[in-house]
């Protein structure tokens, strides 16, 4: 998740007194380590916003999908490097 456009569509919307920050949805969750180490971009977002973010879809969920298809081993195994090099511990 970027953080920096987070930060940036919070503060056009602070720039509107009548509108409110309800909840964040982003397209893929990509699963990813937080700058903290402590937890993942998604709930240091949830945090530091005090709002839920929500996901059309997670990292897991492509994978588990890919996992399926003969045709995607390539991609798969792609996918599962960047996991192991950025990503949390899948849920």
């Amino acid at each position: 998740m970027e953080k920096k456009a987070i930060r940036e569509a919070i503060a056009i919307l602070k720039s509107h007194p009548e509108a409110e920050l309800v909840g964040i949805v982003q397209l893929v969750d990509r699963q990813e380590r937080g700058q903290q180490g402590t937890g993942s971009t998604v709930q240091e977002v949830e945090k530091e916003f005090a709002v839920p973010v929500v996901s059309i879809i997670a990292l897991d969920d492509i994978v588990k999908y890919m996992e399926g298809r003969e045709d995607m081993k390539e991609k798969l195994e792609q996918m599962v490097a960047y996991r192991a090099q950025w990503g949390i511990t899948p849920q």
